[in-house]
């Protein structure tokens, strides 16, 4: 009778640790700064686009509930908006990338998307968001990363149709280049929909500044 109490108990336990850790307060997302406050603005006709990394751990712990840094993963946030009068703009985050710079090198955009001599690829977008050594197979740390994956997705910047006098923004998430390079920056491919023209810009997301 006793045994059968004590697994009674540890199924019992075993449910309120998950429950507890899916119930917790979920943090806050990302906010959103007026764009003349990032550090690297692109602005070509009606677009505007800024990027910024999230490497500060406290802050994405914050954030995203969780350290991405220990597992390999960079967060970066975009910001883009249609100021035109008339065109639509398909914002896909599959078609952004982080590459290298050279040192002091400036961001940039590239109609013809492909002289891009300059720039080296470093990491393509994540589709799955999360790598798998971000779920743990352990005890309490299951219901963490179920959580943590779940904030993750919420703020995830997904595939859009920017109207005139639209803005988008979100979380783009990266396997984290290893060595870091000093310079690196954020490779993003935005398609006018009226006349179907592509266009390649590069923010910087750090060094040179």
């Amino acid at each position: 009778m006793r045994a059968i109490d004590t697994r009674i108990l540890s199924v019992l336990l075993a449910m309120w640790i998950v429950v507890g850790c899916l119930n917790a307060t979920p943090p806050p997302p990302f906010p959103r700064r007026p764009i003349e406050q990032y550090p690297q603005v692109i602005r070509d006709d009606a677009l505007t686009l800024a990027a910024e990394a999230v490497t500060d751990v406290s802050q994405q712990e914050r954030y995203f509930g969780t350290n991405l840094s220990s597992d390999d993963v960079l967060p970066v946030f975009v910001l883009v908006a249609n100021g035109s009068g008339g065109s639509s703009v398909l914002v896909d985050p599959r078609k952004m990338n982080l590459v290298g710079l050279p040192a002091g090198g400036t961001p940039s955009h590239d109609p013809r998307l492909g002289n891009e001599t300059a720039e080296t690829t470093l990491a393509v977008t994540s589709i799955a968001l999360l790598s798998p050594a971000l779920m743990v197979t352990a005890g309490v740390m299951i219901g963490r990363r179920i959580n943590a994956q779940h904030h993750l997705q919420s703020q995830a910047l997904r595939s859009d149709t920017l109207s005139p006098g639209e803005s988008v923004h979100g979380i783009v998430y990266f396997t984290a280049p290893k060595p870091r390079p000093t310079d690196f920056g954020l490779r993003v491919e935005l398609t006018d929909l009226g006349t179907h023209e592509a266009k390649a810009y590069v923010v910087r997301l750090s060094g040179g500044r």
